[in-house]
């Protein structure tokens, strides 16, 4: 004989179980969407970084270059030179640092991904205890 009461209290924690699993799996659906556009902003970051770092070997090859200058033209030179190449290092570093930010980030919502996968297992888990046991109850 079936008690109702056991019957509906398994039921109902199926019900919450499956809405669970549910979640996390929407919640990791959304999770790599937003994986796929931070990979996206990574590459054309990549890509303006190796631009710029091709640009910056021109540059340094220019700047290094040895002109017979003297006097205030050499100092004026040499000062728009130094100041260049300092531009040169601080924009290229900030370019790596976008890109180690966005590296942290990848890998903190991957992992977020792969703990939600820990939880769903086991609520599957739990799910098909659920159902042993309301099978148990309806025979």
């Amino acid at each position: 004989m079936v008690n109702n009461g056991d019957y509906y209290n398994l039921q109902n924690q199926k019900q919450n179980t499956e809405s669970e699993v549910y979640g996390m799996e929407r919640s990791n659906h959304e999770l790599r969407e937003k994986i796929e556009r931070l990979q996206k902003v990574k590459s054309a970051i990549e890509g303006e970084r190796d631009d710029f770092d091709s640009i910056k070997r021109i540059v340094g090859t220019m700047t290094n270059q040895n002109y017979n200058w003297k006097g205030k033209t050499f100092d004026d030179y040499r000062t728009l030179t130094d100041s260049l190449n300092i531009g040169n290092t601080n924009y290229y570093n900030s370019l790596e640092n976008i890109l180690n930010r966005l590296n942290e980030e990848i890998v903190r919502l991957e992992n977020e991904i792969y703990s939600n996968e820990g939880s769903i297992n086991s609520l599957r888990s739990l799910l098909d205890r659920l159902v042993t046991e309301i099978e148990r109850l309806l025979t």
